[in-house]
């Protein structure tokens, strides 16, 4: 091989890696944005999950990049506001929609509590389910009586 077709072939596989090391970079330091502002919004609220869906959704919403496609995992869940205006606490019950990724998805399942970490409409973790009240115990002290009564006159 001569000279010029190496030339032909390192050019090209230089500028391929060139264009990945840029890119690599230019998605690591948005991570790292993302991270900053994720971490200085966020708080541990506890929702209730009324259903899920997976959507496609466009990239951006003007530009090239609005032909392209990406799934995004979102919940629709009741969350609880509270807040104190002037010493008066109010509290309102609002019903949003929050994305996800897929592993956190995947821990979710509809009509059900969970306590997670929230930040704007990004569910960063979910913790495991907010323990949910304790039924009452069937029959009441009185059923109870009535049963042990009957229990013991057929033991006679």
């Amino acid at each position: 091989m001569t000279i010029s077709t190496w030339i032909w072939i390192l050019i090209p596989i230089a500028l391929l890696i060139g264009l990945y090391i840029y890119a690599f970079r230019r998605f690591q330091k948005q991570k790292e944005q993302f991270d900053v502002q994720y971490n200085t919004y966020k708080e541990t609220k506890e929702i209730f999950v009324l259903g899920k869906k997976i959507v496609r959704q466009p990239v951006r919403e003007e530009g090239p990049f609005r032909f392209l496609k990406v799934k995004t995992y979102q919940v629709v869940a009741r969350l609880m506001i509270s807040q104190t205006i002037k010493g008066i606490n109010r509290s309102m019950m609002h019903t949003m929609t929050f994305t996800l990724d897929k592993k956190e998805y995947q821990k979710i399942e509809p009509n059900r509590k969970y306590r997670v970490e929230l930040a704007g409409n990004y569910i960063g973790k979910v913790f495991a389910p907010a323990p949910e009240k304790k039924e009452k115990k069937k029959g009441t002290e009185k059923e109870k009586g009535k049963e042990q009564a009957q229990e013991k006159k057929k033991k006679k």
